[in-house]
């Protein structure tokens, strides 16, 4: 129970800080119109995003009429935050097959990775050691 309301305080903040970006994006406060200007608020879309320790959240991401708007607070594509994905690189690496890190990532997060996620996740892994 208590680990539910803490997501929800969670979910309240995160939609509240996408808000408040929107607000210099757009130069103008909720509800304020300006002369000839089209783009404005059109509503929000629900979106999961899975945090480490907390496990999925459903947010609203704010829309705008032109559609011109990308949040900073959730990465874009991103289904799960990047400390979530280290730690299940890190877990895969250390000889876990993807099908034994789907289970554990349900247990640690509240969502299955996917084998493909974590294989992409990898993948990126990979790249960065041969750098």
């Amino acid at each position: 129970m208590f680990q539910l309301d803490v997501r929800e305080i969670v979910r309240d903040y995160t939609t509240a800080m996408m808000n408040a970006e929107l607000t210099p994006f757009l130069g103008r406060e909720p509800r304020a119109r300006s002369q000839g200007d089209v783009n404005h608020r059109n509503g929000s879309s629900d979106r999961a995003f899975t945090l480490k320790n907390l496990g999925e959240i459903e947010v609203k991401v704010p829309r705008v009429r032109k559609g011109e708007f990308i949040t900073r607070v959730i990465p874009r594509s991103k289904q799960y935050e990047e400390q979530l994905c280290r730690d299940l690189s890190l877990i895969f690496l250390a000889g876990i097959s993807t099908l034994s890190l789907r289970m554990i990532s349900r247990r640690l997060s509240g969502r299955k990775i996917f084998h493909t996620e974590i294989s992409g996740t990898n993948a990126e892994l990979t790249e960065a050691v041969k750098k």
